[in-house]
């Protein structure tokens, strides 16, 4: 099983072991924004060129434009693969949409109009809990934050840490919606980052105990949150110290439960 999380160079010996028929079928299933990673990482342009034609037409084209990003920036670091919601719709056609689209909703929607310009975030659970007549801009928060595709993927890092947000778009100068940045490839760019200049993390830690509305309390021991840490960090090597950092955190503010992030990737507890 190919593990994302593994560098560019592994990722490409092992997928070197199979035959091209199998590395097509392999890369299928992967995200784009992984084989941006694998691509941008070849110097050869005839291997990036064989690397591209493994791919359909349609994940061709979006790996090819996720390539002219800077790598080190929020274009760099997003995927294309999001739904967004038509602004004009209404909850029925909105849901008849989510219901017969292949990708998988995700728990907050971007709201776009016909020039596919940001106009705001929705829940899902609004969505469904709205009546069929309802209009999507009626429970469309417009007060969205959102990173320009330039912005240094630290910068994107500390918006992420400063707000807790488990999705961010990403947009241009005209505010067109280009791709969407998920916690997970943020956790990725602090583990780096830190590691790199020594700093703490303190700040991913407040957001583990922070109250707010994008979080969910869980009165449960720390035994449990260990193990949803676990996994959601992916093992990495840096759990133990957020771990560590996220219990001074909460003792400091008399909490006596942990809040953690909601994603539809991560098990609740």
């Amino acid at each position: 099983i190919l593990d994302e999380e593994d560098d560019e160079e592994l990722i490409l010996e092992w997928l070197n072991l199979f035959s091209k028929y199998k590395q097509k079928q392999i890369l299928d299933e992967v995200s784009h924004d992984v084989i941006t990673d694998i691509i941008g990482s070849l110097e050869d342009e005839d291997e990036k060129s064989a690397f591209l034609e493994l791919l359909e037409d349609d994940d061709k084209e979006d790996v090819k434009q996720l390539l002219k990003y800077n790598p080190e920036t929020a274009g760099g670091i997003m995927t294309t693969e999001y739904l967004d919601i038509h602004a004009k719709n209404t909850v029925k056609e909105t849901l008849l949409f989510l219901q017969t689209t292949d990708e998988e909703p995700r728990h907050y929607l971007y709201v776009v109009d016909k020039d596919n310009i940001l106009k705001g975030v929705v829940s899902l659970g609004d969505i469904v809990t709205s009546s069929f007549d309802t209009q999507m801009m009626d429970i469309t928060n417009q007060n969205v934050k959102a990173v320009y595709y330039y912005q240094d993927q630290e910068e994107v890092a500390k918006v992420f840490s400063k707000y807790g947000y488990i999705l961010m778009p990403v947009i241009d100068e005209q505010h067109h919606l280009l791709g969407v940045i998920d916690i997970d490839d943020v956790m990725d760019v602090i583990e780096e980052e830190t590691t790199e200049d020594g700093k703490n993390y303190s700040g991913l830690s407040r957001i583990l105990c922070k109250r707010s509305p994008r979080v969910q309390t869980a009165e449960t021991d720390m035994g449990a949150v260990s193990k949803w840490l676990k996994q959601a960090m992916r093992g990495s090597a840096f759990f133990r110290n957020i771990f560590g950092q996220a219990k001074t955190e909460c003792r400091k503010n008399g909490t006596q439960g942990i809040f953690f992030i909601r994603n539809s990737k991560w098990n609740e507890l």
